[in-house]
C-alpha cells in the first residue's frame, strides 16, 4: 500500500503481509475477549472500559499512532482491517476502536502527551461537534469560545456527543473569533471533568456500549494551548479526518453483516427442514450468497478509499461511497440473517437481533445517507450542482 523504489504506487488485490497478520491477531482476540462480554455490556449499557485497556496492552487504540507514543505505527489499511474484525463480534467495540485512532490522528504534532494516553487507554476521546440545531450543517455552529486572557471561554450545547460519559476529554467543535471581525470554527481539547462542563445521556436503539449523551458547556475556561491545530481550521481537519473515519464506517458496518451471514450460513448448514439442510433451499441459501457479495463490493470500496488515503490520492467521494452504501448494504444483511433463523433470530438468546441494532445506527454515524449523497454527486456533477445551494 505504498510507494516502489521507483516512487510509483502499486496496484493490487493482496493485503500486506503484516495487515494480514494483525486481522488474524484481531480475529483470534474479539473471540476471546470481546465477544463474552458483548451481549451483557449491550443488556446493561455498560461502556467496555475493561475491554479497552485490553485492546490498548495489544495496541490497537494506536494502530495508526507512531510507536514511539505507543502505538503500531501502521496504515490505514491496516485501521480498517482491525475494525472489520473487532465489528463481526461487537459494533460497539468497534466504534470506539475505530474513533480512538482517527481522534487521536487529529493530535499529531500537537498533543503527543494526550496521543499516548489514548493510546494507553489512560484517557478516551469523545467528539462534540453536532447540535440540537445544526446536526449535518456543521457551519451553523452555535457553540462559542470566547478569548479571556489567556483562557477561552465555552458556551453551548452539543447533541449526539460520542462515548460519554465514558470519554475523560472532548474534542469540541467551537465557533471564536480568529481575527478582528471574522469567526472561524476550532477544535479545542476540554476535559470532561471541567467546572461547567454537563450532561444528560441518550438512551439508544443500538450500539448501547457506545454510549451518548447531550453535553453542556457553561462558562468552561480552558487554556488557549487547548487549541487543537491551528485557530479557525477546525473544518479542514474534521474534513481530513472523515476521508478516513467514514471509509472505516463503512468496514465496521460490513464487518457486523458479515459476523451475522457467517452465523446464518453455519446455522442453515445444520438447521434440517423436510428431510435437508436449509442451506439447500434455493430460498435460503441465494439470498445469503446475494449479501455476501455485496458486502465484498462495499468492502474493497472502503479500502480503496484507505489506500488512497495512505497514499496521499484524494478520496473524498470513495469515502462518501463506501460510507452510504456499507450501511445500506449492512443493514440488509443482517436482516437477511436474522430471518434466515426464523423467530429464534429475533429472540435475545442470539446476537442477530443486536447485530441489526447497532447496524442501523451507521446511517448516522459519519453523515447521513442524503449528505454522502450530496457529497458524491458534488464530486460527480460539480460544486455548482449541490442541491442545498441556492
Amino acid at each position: 500500500m505504498t510507494t516502489n523504489d521507483a516512487g510509483e504506487m502499486p496496484w493490487g488485490f493482496q493485503f500486506p503481509a503484516d495487515v494480514e497478520a494483525l486481522r488474524a491477531r484481531v480475529r483470534e482476540f474479539a473471540h476471546a475477549e470481546i465477544a463474552p462480554v458483548a451481549a451483557p455490556n449491550d443488556a446493561k449499557e455498560v461502556f467496555p472500559i475493561e475491554t479497552l485497556r485490553k485492546m490498548a496492552r495489544i495496541g490497537l487504540l494506536g494502530v495508526i499512532s507512531p510507536k514511539a507514543l505507543g502505538g503500531l505505527g501502521t496504515s490505514n489499511v491496516a485501521l480498517g482491517a482491525a475494525v472489520e474484525e473487532i465489528a463481526k463480534v461487537d459494533l460497539s467495540c468497534a466504534i470506539i476502536c475505530s474513533m480512538q485512532n482517527t481522534l487521536g490522528n487529529l493530535l499529531h504534532g500537537w498533543g503527543d502527551g494526550l496521543r499516548a494516553s489514548v493510546n494507553r487507554a489512560e484517557d478516551i476521546i469523545g467528539l462534540a461537534t453536532s447540535e440540537p440545531d445544526s446536526g449535518s450543517d456543521i457551519s451553523q455552529i452555535r457553540t462559542t469560545a470566547v478569548k479571556d486572557g489567556d483562557e477561552l471561554v465555552i458556551n453551548g450545547t452539543k447533541r449526539h456527543v460520542s462515548l460519554v460519559p465514558g470519554a475523560t476529554v472532548l474534542a469540541v467543535s467551537a465557533t471564536m473569533e480568529v481575527e478582528p471581525g471574522r469567526d472561524a470554527t476550532t477544535l479545542i481539547k476540554v476535559e470532561a471533568n471541567r467546572p461547567g462542563v454537563s450532561w444528560e445521556e441518550i438512551p439508544e436503539m443500538g450500539q448501547r456500549a457506545h454510549q451518548l449523551a447531550e453535553v453542556y458547556f457553561r462558562d468552561v475556561r480552558v487554556p488557549i494551548s487547548n487549541v487543537m491545530g491551528e485557530e479557525g481550521q477546525g473544518m479542514a481537519m474534521n474534513f481530513v479526518r472523515w476521508n478516513v473515519s467514514r471509509a472505516v464506517s463503512a468496514l465496521i458496518s460490513l464487518g457486523t453483516a458479515t459476523g451475522a451471514l457467517d452465523l446464518a450460513t453455519e446455522y442453515a448448514k445444520k438447521r434440517v427442514v423436510f428431510g435437508k439442510p436449509i442451506a439447500r433451499f434455493e430460498a435460503v441459501q441465494f439470498p445469503i450468497v446475494e449479501q455476501y457479495t455485496r458486502i465484498e463490493a462495499g468492502r474493497w470500496l472502503a479500502y480503496r478509499a484507505l489506500w488512497g488515503a495512505d497514499n496521499g490520492i484524494a478520496s473524498a467521494k470513495e469515502a462518501s461511497m463506501a460510507k452510504l452504501y456499507g450501511a445500506r448494504t449492512a443493514f440488509e444483511a443482517c436482516d437477511v440473517a436474522l430471518q434466515t433463523h426464523g423467530a429464534d433470530g429475533y429472540t435475545r438468546e442470539l446476537p442477530l437481533e443486536r447485530m441489526l441494532r447497532d447496524v442501523r445506527g451507521m446511517y448516522f454515524s459519519g453523515g447521513t445517507p442524503q449528505i454522502h449523497s450530496i457529497n458524491i454527486g458534488r464530486e460527480i456533477f460539480g460544486k455548482g450542482y449541490a442541491p442545498h445551494r441556492n
